[in-house]
């Protein structure tokens, strides 16, 4: 199950010899920053098309005919 050491010292090499802990904690704040921006989005579209929102409609009023 392990990696060939030749495989793991390219590997390294590509990368510029950083450490995997950084890479994958660079990831997961990557991550969680579009997970971020993405729920941002979807709260602005819930409030923004959010039909039962206070003075949204408040210039229609069904019983002027």
């Amino acid at each position: 199950m392990t990696m060939d050491t030749d495989a793991l010292k390219k590997l390294k090499e590509k990368r510029g010899n950083s450490s995997g802990e950084q890479d994958i904690d660079a990831l997961f704040r990557q991550t969680n920053e579009l997970q971020d921006q993405e729920l941002a989005k979807k709260e602005e579209q819930r409030e923004k098309y959010n039909p039962f929102a206070e003075d949204e409609f408040e210039s229609f009023n069904p019983d002027e005919n």
